[in-house]
């Protein structure tokens, strides 16, 4: 077992042990696992009262969020809950065979990037953490800081006659702990998946010209038997790269969709809410946090996606770099049939209805920014009473 092997996927491994999403056996496990998610689903229906109920213009643009962000994540969860077996499968994959380092097909190169790979995943999750984790103690702090009964998050009514204002506050705060702890614990999982996904087919280019290399002053009696092997080798990792990529995209396109679709409405809500606050209040800063920590995470998910699509063309461009003039027939169309695999790229997408690219994103942002002027408009312009 090598270092690459030994640390890929620790960190979020751990985290989502920590937010009950481990496929783990273990009765207390499962138990664990099953009151993390009736928390969770039990806070989002207590927050249906107060997102009918909102009387203002003003109110809603309040509430709107916290609701927002509950009910996706509430149906985030459940569906990784189903899907958390082939997560765990397919970290375990590219922590096996064919992934990891080989000498042989592209030298000291491939565990250099793949371990340059899991340092800048590690780089990322502790950001994505801080982000999504440092909103909720800050918010705690000022609330009991302050005099009145404010609770962090947005109103509580459901369960007003059986729990008090401090039992409310506990449970906004585990919930606001352990659920972004999660949430950013699969976000990072899928993040460190394609940029694994984006370094093979950084290897495989690097392994293209390594092959070339080594075949180049070799006899012609044995310069094909060597080219064949080495063609074998490319194509099965090809392949084994397009397989996990399509696994990945079966597992993970329909919550991508909920965190695109979660991540938009609330930013637009909070948005449009947040600057209605003076600068530097309490509501503003806490929605600063909030915002600054949804869009860090469908920034990153765009870019990485877009990256992957780019360097799975790239290895047509790599074949196409290879002097096969005068070989073999069968080498030739070895390179050839790749080449043209290489013209239907992956694309990580959105739900099957859009690419995960960074066209997508700024499209996206666009639209955002179009529907926060219109709710501001509308409360400029009186479109509820007051």
């Amino acid at each position: 077992m090598n270092k690459y092997n030994e640390g890929s996927f620790t960190v979020q491994k751990k985290l989502l042990t920590f937010c009950g999403l481990n496929p783990s056996r273990n009765v207390y496990y499962k138990l664990y696992s099953f009151l993390v998610i009736s928390l969770l689903w039990s806070y989002s229906i207590g927050l249906i009262p107060s997102f009918i109920q909102n009387e203002t213009y003003d109110s809603l643009l309040e509430n709107s969020p916290f609701f927002i962000a509950a009910t996706t994540v509430s149906f985030f969860y459940a569906l990784l809950h189903v899907n958390k077996n082939g997560m765990y499968s397919l970290m375990d994959k590219l922590e096996t065979g064919v992934f990891l380092p080989n000498m042989a097909r592209g030298g000291t190169f491939e565990e250099d990037l793949l371990m340059k790979c899991v340092k800048v995943c590690k780089k990322v999750g502790i950001c994505s953490i801080i982000f999504a984790s440092f909103p909720t103690p800050f918010t705690l702090l000022v609330v009991i800081g302050s005099e009145e009964e404010i609770l962090p998050f947005g109103n509580f009514p459901l369960y007003g006659t059986l729990l008090n204002y401090k039992m409310k506050v506990i449970i906004q705060f585990v919930i606001y702990v352990i659920v972004p702890t999660g949430y950013c614990a699969v976000i990072l999982m899928y993040i460190t998946i394609l940029f694994h996904i984006l370094t093979h087919f950084k290897i495989l280019q690097n392994a293209l010209k390594h092959m070339e290399k080594t075949c180049k002053n070799l006899e012609p009696e044995t310069k094909w038997n060597s080219q064949l092997h080495c063609l074998r080798e490319v194509i099965y990792y090809h392949n084994s790269i397009i397989e996990v990529a399509a696994e990945l995209e079966s597992l993970f396109n329909i919550s991508v969709l909920l965190v695109f679709i979660g991540s938009v409405v609330f930013i637009i809500f909070a948005a449009s809410y947040g600057s209605l606050d003076a600068f530097l209040t309490f509501g503003y800063i806490r929605d600063a946090l909030l915002l600054t920590a949804t869009g860090f995470h469908i920034t990153i998910l765009s870019y990485i996606g877009n990256e992957v699509t780019l360097e799975s063309e790239k290895v047509g461009v790599a074949c196409s770099e290879i002097n096969y003039v005068g070989e073999n027939l069968k080498f030739q169309k070895a390179i050839i049939l790749i080449i043209e695999r290489s013209q239907r790229p992956i694309r990580p997408t959105i739900g099957k209805l859009a690419d995960l690219s960074l066209l997508t994103f700024v499209s996206i942002l666009r639209g955002m920014v179009s529907y926060i002027i219109v709710l501001r408009s509308f409360r400029n312009s009186g479109v509820r009473g007051e």
